[in-house]
């Protein structure tokens, strides 16, 4: 089954498009929020240019910081 038939065949939520992509900005900023901490826990003796390099790092799918 193609990615589009799957996505296809998900309920619909009545959500406007609109809505969804408040949703999918939301999920966005959450997950880089539990990254941001994530590395906080990791590598407590990074500074915040540090964790925000780290963070640039991840979303460009490259390495994490060490």
């Amino acid at each position: 089954m193609s990615l589009a038939a799957k996505l296809d065949a998900l309920p619909d939520d009545g959500a406007s498009p609109g809505q969804k992509l408040r949703q999918a900005l939301s999920l966005y900023e959450e997950g880089v929020a539990m990254q941001r901490l994530n590395l906080r826990r990791r590598f407590p003796a990074l500074s915040e240019q540090e964790i925000d390099r780290a963070i640039d790092r991840w979303l460009a799918r490259e390495d994490e910081a060490r």
